[in-house]
């Protein structure tokens, strides 16, 4: 029995086209694609600034 489904069964289960095509890519693919996320994310003004948390218990600016 292998390891990991074949592709034919992979396509069986995943009816998403985007979802398929991320799985047939190698890690090293998907490490790529995912860099371009960080470039989208950029471009559209993300903020890498660190949000406080206020429901966590360990939330030391309480208001």
């Amino acid at each position: 029995m292998e390891a990991f489904p074949g592709k034919a069964l992979i396509r069986k289960i995943v009816d998403n086209d985007e979802v398929l095509d991320w799985y047939e890519l190698n890690p090293q693919e998907r490490f790529a694609e995912s860099q371009k996320l960080w470039e989208i994310f950029d471009l559209f003004g993300g903020s890498y600034d660190v949000q406080p948390d206020t429901q966590s218990p360990f939330n030391i600016f309480k208001t």
